[in-house]
């Protein structure tokens, strides 16, 4: 019990350090933007059932991370970076005590510690877990409802752990939509086949409870959202979504292959141990309930890269909650390789993940000096990783190549940890530095007049019109400004110009660089022409 706290502990302390420092301290990048300007807009319009993007309704996803936005948002009174970002943070840790919690009668509790923490310093988690996007929300209602379901299979079954499942589906299909799904049945339909089981599974009860929590979820947004703009605009955006997603590019093997290497990189250092699975004769003298535990993992691992890897548009993101699964795994073979010490790829793994980590204490400790050289106010956070990093780096150096004892790879956990709090304290002050996308918005809230919209005809730049001061309208072209008014400033695409203004009485323009290059133009006109 003592031994479960102090896990417990450790868990907690590995978080708070790579996830909550410097949280809110720069400006939104990416998709941050997207997702702070449909939550802002839903508390403004206060329909928490139909979501908007400048003004423009948005069915590209379900409104469920919009809802975590503004429950975080209820402490800071507003949305800031810091409440895009937290529902993101708090997830992570969620997922972290749900893969510790994870077939505890199958895995012992030092391996679910072990995968835990490999778990939060992955790199993928330690990117998705610091973003105010959905992927980490999603894979953590996505492992919770495989987690509840499993419970069921890997003990006595039980009706309400299938529909508890079926609700945290619910929650994840309101997060991303059909993508829960893939992950939901990608892993249970082969898993079924395999245990010979997939028909008298389909049409079971507990298959039927978890069909029943699914659309108990999904009816509350739903069925509000069906009677307000009814189906053609849900099928319109689902099958635009697809069809540009669903496109073969030129260069589709290239993509294919960069997604693989990025889906690797993202996923050190837990991959490192993960060939261990293939091959028949490392399934020997196995537990038939681990060989089956394991079996579940490599499905939900398997079925969705396969899909994916067949996706033209898919990015290394939508593979984010498989990586439970892969730490889980890894975990295993790390406890593996205690016992088995002839087996030749262990023997290779191990050192492997002792190289990365001697290797990483190294690299800290000089990123630690760079950064504290240019960067001599914020010394004291990089001194303390790359410090931390290289004592525990030394020490391990001693100890790591043949030795894989608990204290050893507590010590390697520590030196992970202070490698990525060390980068990201990094990447935070760099980016606190940058103030492109506040200061391109003071620029245009200084040149737009006092009117109460400023209307846009280019749907980038989201992170930009967070920082505006003025509502910002989305229209598809001059001729929808609504008439009435005397006077219209419109946000141009860079691809504008006055050759394209030639209809229109133009008093007035100004061109504004916009962050990560390019060029907007800002034009004001009179009312409208005929």
């Amino acid at each position: 019990m003592r031994e479960n706290y102090l896990h417990i502990l450790g868990i907690l302390g590995v978080w708070a350090l790579l996830y909550l420092p410097g949280l809110g301290r720069y400006e939104m990048e990416f998709e941050e933007g997207r997702r702070a300007l449909a939550a802002r807009e839903m508390h403004q319009s206060g329909s928490w059932m139909h979501s908007t993007v400048l003004q423009e309704t948005y069915l590209n996803k379900p409104p469920g991370f919009s809802w975590l936005v503004l429950l975080a948002s209820s402490l800071p009174g507003k949305v800031t970076e810091w409440s895009v970002r937290f529902p993101s943070a708090v997830a992570t840790l969620a997922t972290a005590f749900f893969v510790y919690r994870f077939a505890p009668d199958i895995f012992n509790s030092r391996v679910r510690f072990f995968a835990a923490a490999l778990f939060l310093l992955t790199f993928m988690t330690s990117e998705k877990g610091r973003q105010g996007e959905i992927d980490a929300a999603f894979a953590l209602f996505v492992w919770a409802a495989l987690h509840s379901a499993w419970s069921s299979i890997a003990s006595k079954p039980h009706w309400f752990k299938w529909f508890l499942s079926g609700v945290m589906l619910g929650g994840a299909f309101l997060l991303k939509g059909p993508p829960a799904l893939l992950f939901y049945y990608g892993t249970f339909i082969p898993f079924y086949l395999y245990k010979r089981r997939l028909i008298s599974w389909l049409v079971s009860s507990h298959h039927g409870c978890a069909i029943l929590g699914l659309m108990a979820v999904i009816s509350v947004w739903l069925v509000p959202l069906l009677r307000q703009l009814g189906w053609d605009p849900l099928g319109e955006t689902l099958m635009r979504e697809i069809g540009r997603r669903g496109v073969a590019s030129p260069v589709f093997l290239m993509n294919q292959a960069e997604l693989i290497l990025r889906l690797v990189g993202g996923m050190l250092p837990g991959v490192i141990w993960l060939p261990v699975y293939f091959g028949r004769h490392r399934w020997k003298n196995v537990d038939s309930r681990i060989q089956e535990t394991q079996t579940f993992l490599l499905c939900l691992l398997t079925t969705p890269l396969i899909f994916f890897l067949y996706f033209p548009g898919a990015r290394v993101r939508y593979l984010y909650p498989v990586i439970p699964a892969v730490a889980l795994l890894a975990s295993w073979a790390w406890s593996r390789s205690r016992e088995s010490s002839g087996d030749p790829y262990l023997w290779i793994a191990h050192r492997l993940f002792a190289l990365y980590v001697v290797l990483g204490a190294g690299l800290t400790s000089m990123g630690a000096a760079w950064a504290a050289w240019h960067y001599p106010s914020h010394f004291i956070c990089f001194a303390m990783g790359g410090g931390i990093a290289l004592l525990l780096g030394i020490w391990l150096m001693t100890r790591l190549w043949d030795s894989l004892s608990f204290p050893v790879s507590v010590g390697q956990i520590l030196v992970l940890a202070c490698l990525i709090h060390t980068s990201i304290q990094a990447r935070v002050v760099e980016k606190e530095l940058e103030h492109e996308c506040r200061d391109t918005a003071r620029k245009i809230s200084d040149w737009v007049p006092p009117s109460p919209r400023l209307y846009t005809l280019t749907w980038n730049y989201f992170g930009l019109f967070y920082y505006v001061d003025t509502p910002v309208i989305h229209i598809h072209a001059l001729s929808d400004l609504p008439p009435g008014e005397r006077e219209y400033t419109v946000v141009y695409g860079p691809e504008a110009g006055p050759d394209a203004w030639k209809k229109y009485k133009i008093t007035n323009w100004e061109t504004i660089p916009v962050p990560k290059g390019g060029m907007i133009w800002l034009i004001r006109l009179n009312e409208k022409s005929d």
